[in-house]
């Protein structure tokens, strides 16, 4: 049964990792139209803010001000069908606003459709039907600092004294995937630039990906038998 749900969990975070690159469907025009902030703010990008964004209504006018502030961005959106359990027929639909070394991930739970009118007229109906799921960055590309004052030179030693000794539980055990560490309690999942037992490997974080920590916790009980 652990076998079982360790496969299931990598090949969540595999998904998760690629989704953007192979498999969303790459659109020719911006976002949908999400209007304007009600409230203009200067919003800190500093990247132990950055969690804080999670979970927030892309209708919010946190989103509004956080799409704007990043800037000039790259609009995809994908079909989630690993992660869409209760909706099989109607599966999550990402939507992915892509700046250098940034993705927001905005998942929208059982819209089950990519067309940008679509799309647009489920939003419209909907307001709160997407939500910020996760964001996912790239050390060496992003510009501003990283979550727990990681850098682009962490590598998995300096990962552990700043967050403790990771769990084996989560190890793949594979010497074809790349090393990773995974922290639930903190909402964060580390890959690093190297296989294990790579030689004069390449330690540095490869991608650093965030997510509510609350929530991730209640996926396993049995680590965290305290969450509600």
């Amino acid at each position: 049964m652990c076998s079982m749900k360790r496969n299931l969990f990598y090949t969540c975070i595999a998904f998760s990792m690629l989704l953007a690159i192979s498999c969303s469907t790459k659109t020719e025009e911006k976002g949908l139209n999400i209007g304007i902030p009600v409230q203009k703010i200067q919003l800190d990008l500093s990247g132990d803010q950055l969690v804080s964004y999670i979970h927030t209504k892309l209708l919010s006018d946190t989103s509004r001000n956080l799409i704007a502030q990043l800037g000039s961005y790259t609009f995809s959106t994908s079909v989630d069908p690993v992660n869409s359990y209760d909706n099989r027929y109607n599966p999550d639909v990402i939507l992915y606003y892509e700046y250098p070394g940034l993705t927001l991930k905005y998942t929208g739970k059982g819209a089950g459709m990519t067309q940008r009118k679509e799309l647009q007229s489920v939003l419209e109906s909907y307001p709160n039907s997407f939500y910020l799921d996760e964001i996912i960055l790239e050390p060496k590309l992003y510009k501003n600092t990283l979550p727990f004052k990681l850098t682009k030179n962490s590598g998995p030693y300096e990962v552990e004294q700043l967050l403790g000794k990771h769990n084996s539980f989560f190890d793949s055990g594979s010497t074809t995937v790349k090393l990773s560490y995974t922290y639930p309690e903190h909402g964060l999942f580390v890959r690093f630039n190297y296989y294990p037992g790579s030689l004069m490997p390449d330690s540095s974080i490869l991608v650093i990906s965030l997510k509510d920590p609350l929530t991730e916790m209640k996926r396993y009980p049995t680590l965290f038998p305290g969450t509600k």
